[in-house]
């Protein structure tokens, strides 16, 4: 017993090693069940769990008071066999025969691990519900970003609604590149919206007329905008007028004597619900009848006499200027988030994802290993750019921006690519080049608290299988889902009753074998969660 204890204590089994590789943990909990002694620790309900790491296996007591007889007998031959080793010292035959007396319990205890998924990963795309509502509009996503994270500590930045996938998403190809961390990769780009004169007319006739001079300081072509796409992030104050004014809630409007008071009147009193949401895609539906659209474009580039160049805000569009980028494209040169997102290493294959899964950590955890990190990699910054200010005689944005760019260039690998590198010669030797080395490496092997899937396509709707949405979500928002065939759907009314409810989808789960580890049927046998499931 003593001696699980130690190799336990100790970290033997606990311990990740080679994180992007072959996981030992389960295979030496495997092993110590046939070392001696090992019988007697399982009784007592001191055997490492293969499933757990941290836990136990239950004692013999527990099996028998859980009606779990067969292992409780199968525990009693290990004990058995643990006789017989010990018999062994002085007949040495009886050795192998104690050891295959503790082969069944192994056994048995091994195959639970097809029962209950270890550090398991599940695909989720988190969006807000006006983006949600564009992108259903669209026919798709555009080249999305798919976190590949822990169930126990979800991605739940970047959106109040989750959709999330099968295990399949996180199958890495040429065209579904799985980043070992968040690759900072590039977002969807921003659409110029340009409402033609009968949407402008509409809004005008029904949202500013009513209020008279009191809207004098408003654009109509934002207020077109944010009824077509039914995103009201800016807050529109004709849309917000209307809407309360329709619904008996707006202060007397002969108090206000501008438009600074009007709007502080309408901002003070709005109060934002599902039930504004579903009254603005009213409006949108009207706003079509009456012949107004909103014309929608996205830059793509220059004209080769510097002008700038749009295209139709396509779901097509999108996606061929989206997937020319990739990791990094969105951080910042020269930063520490945007320089690990471009070394982050590409997975090949599905067994490569499920290797690395326990890399998948806690963002606390996260937080204290980027501490870690930036212990060796803020001096070797500071050293760098305070050698380049040297060497260049300026002490200005361009010194610090050039210095900036050499440090990702050195941790890259890409030292003596660039013509520029020559000027620094002086500064960089083999000291330099080996430090940058060592900061790379520390990137590609840290901890994240996701990995990333970007796709190089359009993903429908329909290819996600369940959805977490907040309580107060729209009429639109639901029916979007309903109509992607998304039927299993959760609400939440808060951020741990959000947290919570992923784990209420084992079907999409994946792990050691890359399939979901717990059956649906269970889940139906569950209480039900505080979330409501339509």
């Amino acid at each position: 017993m003593e001696q699980y204890r130690g190799a336990y204590n100790q970290g033997l089994l606990t311990d990740p090693m080679d994180m992007a590789s072959f996981d030992p943990y389960a295979p030496l909990a495997a092993g110590l069940m046939f070392a001696p002694g090992s019988g007697v620790a399982d009784v007592a309900g001191y055997a490492p769990s293969m499933t757990n790491a941290g836990e136990y296996e239950p004692s013999m007591m527990a099996n028998i008071g859980s009606g779990q007889y067969m292992d409780a007998g199968l525990q009693g031959l290990g004990l058995l066999g643990d006789a017989f080793m010990a018999a062994g010292a002085v007949v040495p035959p009886l050795i192998p025969v104690g050891a295959a007396m503790k082969l069944p319990r192994a056994g048995r205890v091994a195959t639970k691990m097809a029962d209950v998924p270890e550090y398991p990963l599940m695909v989720q795309h988190n969006i807000h519900e006006g983006p949600l509502m564009q992108s259903d509009a669209l026919g798709g996503l555009p080249v999305p970003s798919l976190a590949v994270s822990n169930p126990d500590n979800p991605l739940m930045l970047f959106g109040d609604v989750s959709l999330l996938g099968p295990a399949s998403m996180a199958t890495p190809s040429a065209k579904n590149p799985v980043y070992s961390a968040d690759a900072y990769t590039v977002r969807r780009p921003k659409v110029d919206s340009n409402p033609n004169a009968n949407a402008e007319k509409f809004v005008n006739d029904e949202y500013f007329k009513p209020f008279g001079n009191l809207l004098d300081g408003d654009d109509a072509a934002s207020s077109a905008n944010a009824i077509f796409t039914g995103d009201d992030a800016y807050g529109s104050i004709p849309l917000r007028a209307k809407y309360m004014q329709e619904k008996g809630l707006l202060p007397d409007i002969d108090e206000a004597e501008d438009y600074y008071s009007f709007r502080q009147k309408v901002r003070d009193n709005f109060v934002e619900t599902e039930d504004y949401y579903d009254w603005l895609g009213d409006q949108r539906a009207k706003m079509i009848d009456a012949g107004g659209e909103v014309n929608q474009n996205i830059f793509v580039g220059y004209t080769p006499s510097g002008r700038p160049k749009t295209k139709p805000a396509t779901l097509e569009n999108m996606v061929k200027q989206m997937a020319k980028e990739g990791a990094g494209a969105e951080g910042f040169s020269g930063s520490i988030a945007g320089t690990r997102a471009k070394v982050a290493p590409k997975f090949k294959t599905a067994a490569d994802v499920r290797a690395a899964r326990r890399r998948v950590v806690s963002p606390s955890r996260f937080e204290a290993d980027k501490e870690d990190l930036q212990e060796i990699y803020d001096p070797f910054n500071a050293k760098i750019r305070n050698a380049v200010i040297e060497s260049s005689g300026l002490r200005s944005y361009e010194a610090n921006r050039a210095a900036e760019e050499l440090v990702e260039d050195l941790i890259l690998g890409d030292w003596g690519k660039y013509e520029y590198h020559n000027q620094y010669k002086d500064i960089v030797d083999e000291s330099v080049l080996a430090e940058a080395k060592k900061i790379k490496n520390e990137m590609q092997n840290m901890s994240t608290t996701y990995f990333e899937a970007k796709p190089k396509r359009a993903v429908s709707l329909s290819e996600f299988e369940g959805a977490i949405v907040p309580d107060n979500a729209t009429k639109e928002t639901l029916r979007i889902l309903d109509d992607a065939g998304i039927k299993k759907v959760y609400k939440y009314k808060n951020e741990n009753e959000r947290k919570s409810l992923y784990k209420k989808f084992p079907e999409l789960m994946f792990s050691v074998g890359g399939l979901g580890l717990l059956g649906a049927s269970q889940i139906d046998r569950e209480p039900q969660p505080k979330g409501i499931m339509f």
